[in-house]
């Protein structure tokens, strides 16, 4: 389970019935940060991706995820942004008419991802990086990388919307 919110370390206080005061729990959470060397990171879009994404659908989204990375101007987009585009551009390529309500972001805020991942799902087979397309050709993959769904008119089409 992730925390979406930090909470506050008043409620410590309250939880622990004032055993523990305020300075306390933040001496030990400098202890436990300490100990970890401070070696903390953010989510990944695969943890959001995961969140929303039911077991046993296709490894596309995933695919499409991770074929983004190799995409510069994408690397810097918001985890959760990423993982949402993906999940709608699979839904889209799997025949899906029209993006879903099933994150937070609007359809004018994801667009703009999704035409891009679009791109770099075009350019794909001709990319001079093969790592991910040949990871997902294989058969624990689903050959996602080599299946019809990705299908180059719904791409296309992706790519003319306004």
């Amino acid at each position: 389970v992730e925390e979406v919110f930090m909470p506050d370390p008043s409620y410590f206080v309250l939880i622990t019935e004032s055993t523990y005061n305020m300075q306390d729990i933040m001496n030990m959470e400098m202890k436990i940060l300490g100990t970890l060397n401070f070696k903390l990171s953010s989510p990944l879009p695969l943890s959001f991706l995961f969140m929303s994404y039911q077991e046993g659908h296709s490894p596309l989204p995933q695919y499409i995820l991770e074929l983004s990375l190799l995409d510069y101007a994408q690397v810097s987009l918001p985890p959760s942004l990423a993982a949402a585009a993906a999940l709608q551009l699979s839904r889209l390529l799997q025949g899906y008419p029209r993006l879903e309500k099933t994150s937070a972001y609007s359809a004018q805020q994801l667009l703009p991802v999704i035409k891009r991942m679009a791109a770099v799902l075009l350019g794909a087979e001709d990319h001079c990086l093969q790592a991910v397309r040949n990871k997902y050709s294989t058969l624990k993959y689903g050959r996602v990388s080599q299946v019809e769904q990705i299908s180059e008119y719904v791409l296309w089409e992706l790519l003319d919307r306004e």
